[in-house]
């Protein structure tokens, strides 16, 4: 079982890490202590003088000597690296982790993209000491699940503030099994993503020990090997990554084919499956507002991305008759000729029977809307995937008597289909909304 060593930053948070292996204080706060705890201490110097002033003590536990020389102690000596900006690369990690005269030599690293990830992986395998390696941030937060596996010799919580994002308590990281079931969203940015509550929710429900990470990154460079060697089940997929992410996958499913996106990775333990539940989710919201996709039914769809893809399809299987409207007339093409739709940029909607905002418009900012929303009809129907608040397009429809279709429904939709793929287990619709909008019934991003 993994060592829990908790920072201690006074004599008075003592008595809140008595469940830890080990405890870590600054050289002042041991000064301070007024007798030895019965759990081995590591004592943190940051100096020179510092580390000069503990050679002459003996005490149970560890020097802390961060980068400095070692010095003539009667104690083993703890060499560490702390870099809060950035994740050295595997082969400058080796050679400066291999370098240090020292009993026991740990790395903290910011975690920016899942490349930072491979690197504390790839060197875990070559450090030639006992070793720790943590990673900051919330894609660092899975080095504490998968401890085990980097073959750490301790991990370190807190008892009272988080010292970092990403550091659990005692009790959390007590109960962070190495086998604990990891699910995730990788996607940028990911600030106005609620798919965590609404997962997390779920797998307290279902009694699972498991955790959602959101990877929040810029470049998916590596995330193959971040899901193979930290056993992550799987991820969904968002803005912007719907489309690059079918190069990171071993299988493109049906589904992700027949939409020429994926918003779903499965790690089934040999394979990466890319999987598209967009369609999945679009349907589901679409059936709890009781609207039935008819043979010839008009539909103007905004926006070119993967949510689009997977309503232009969903659409267009139904025997739809489907128009797109998009800032990107390339992407808005390709649609057309992929699905056998129509493009426009005429601005009056008065024509179709449904609208469909496949967007980001009204998610960060209320944009201009690339139609007129004064010629909405009380007959048509409005569906906004935009789930994050009610925006300006579902408004103007709810004004004018139009039926809506919730994207919240659709988040929900995809989210359930993705959870019970990765569990076996079927989720509770209302305890996910619930996760989300709670008693007011209205989404609260925070």
């Amino acid at each position: 079982m993994l060592k829990v060593c908790a920072y201690v930053n006074s004599p008075e948070e003592l008595e809140k890490a008595n469940s830890a292996d080990l405890i870590t204080v600054s050289g002042e706060t041991y000064r301070q202590l007024n007798c030895e705890p019965s759990m081995p201490i590591i004592v943190k110097v940051n100096t020179v003088d510092e580390a000069t002033a503990m050679t002459g003590k003996k005490w149970n536990g560890y020097l802390d000597i961060g980068e400095l020389p070692r010095p003539s102690a009667n104690v083993p000596i703890i060499s560490s690296v702390y870099d809060e900006l950035r994740t050295m690369t595997s082969q400058e990690m080796v050679e400066k982790m291999n370098g240090f005269d020292c009993d026991v030599v740990v790395g903290t690293f910011m975690v920016n993209r899942p490349a930072d990830l491979v690197s504390i992986m790839d060197a875990s395998a070559l450090i030639q000491k006992k070793h720790v390696l943590v990673g900051l941030g919330e894609m660092g937060s899975i080095t504490r699940y998968r401890s085990k596996l980097l073959g750490n010799e301790f991990d370190y919580a807190h008892v009272g503030t988080p010292m970092y994002y990403g550091q659990m308590s005692v009790d959390e990281l007590r109960s962070a099994d190495s086998d604990s079931l990891i699910i995730g969203l990788v996607g940028h940015p990911l600030s106005q993503s609620a798919s965590k509550r609404m997962h997390t929710q779920a797998l307290k429900d279902a009694g699972i020990n498991g955790h959602y990470i959101n990877f929040d990154t810029v470049s998916l460079e590596g995330l193959d090997d971040v899901i193979r060697d930290y056993n992550i089940r799987g991820l969904n997929v968002t803005i912007p990554y719907k489309d690059d992410i079918l190069a990171y996958v071993d299988v493109v499913d049906q589904s992700a084919k027949n939409t020429g996106a994926a918003s779903m990775i499965v790690n089934t333990g040999d394979r990466l499956i890319g999987s598209n539940t967009d369609v999945d989710g679009a349907r589901f919201a679409l059936e709890r507002a009781g609207v039935e996709i008819e043979v010839g039914m008009k539909i103007l769809v905004i926006g070119s991305g993967g949510v689009a893809m997977a309503c232009c399809y969903l659409f267009t299987a139904e025997g739809a008759d489907v128009t797109i409207m998009s800032r990107n007339q390339k992407t808005a093409q390709q649609l057309c000729k992929k699905f056998g739709c129509q493009y426009t940029d005429s601005m009056d909607p008065s024509g179709y029977d449904m609208i469909v905002n496949c967007s980001p418009i009204g998610m960060y900012a209320e944009e201009k809307y690339p139609i007129d929303l004064t010629k909405i009809r009380s007959e048509q129907i409005i569906f906004d995937v935009v789930y994050t608040k009610e925006t300006q397009l579902e408004c103007v429809g709810r004004e004018r008597g139009c039926r809506i279709v919730p994207g919240l429904d659709m988040l929900i939709g995809q989210g359930m289909r993705a959870f019970e793929v990765w569990t076996g287990q079927k989720p509770s619709y209302e305890s996910m909304r619930y996760s989300l909008v709670g008693d007011s019934g209205r989404m609260n991003i925070s």
